[in-house]
């Protein structure tokens, strides 16, 4: 399986949580399977999220996406990739960085 190398120093959205913020490279968010047509912008599959889960919680201004359901948006992501074993240890990896960064316990930025 070939990877894409990511710059981990620039990501390239931010998902906001109270006051923490949990920075993502898209390429780990858009797998082409999620799109309604190949190559979508990554909004478009966040709506598709968004229609699919009937919540009224997601805003998106440019690059900044706030998601009130982060672990919901994540399990969406885990229960669409799991099948897909080019996406298996993205979609884990997520869910349970996810599930980490809902602890209270957690107040740094967690960047991947």
């Amino acid at each position: 399986m070939a990877m894409r190398e990511l710059n981990f120093e620039e990501p390239d959205i931010e998902f906001s949580l109270s006051e923490h913020k949990l920075k993502l490279h898209n390429t780990l968010l858009k797998p082409t399977r999620f799109s309604p047509s190949e190559n979508s912008p990554l909004e478009a599959l966040l709506k598709l999220q968004w229609e699919y889960n009937s919540k009224k919680s997601l805003s998106m201004e440019g690059s900044h996406i706030t998601v009130d359901v982060l672990e919901s948006f994540l399990n969406f992501l885990y229960e669409d990739t799991i099948d897909d074993q080019e996406y298996e240890e993205q979609a884990l990896g997520l869910l349970e960085l996810g599930r980490c960064y809902l602890m209270p316990t957690l107040t740094s930025t967690v960047e991947l």
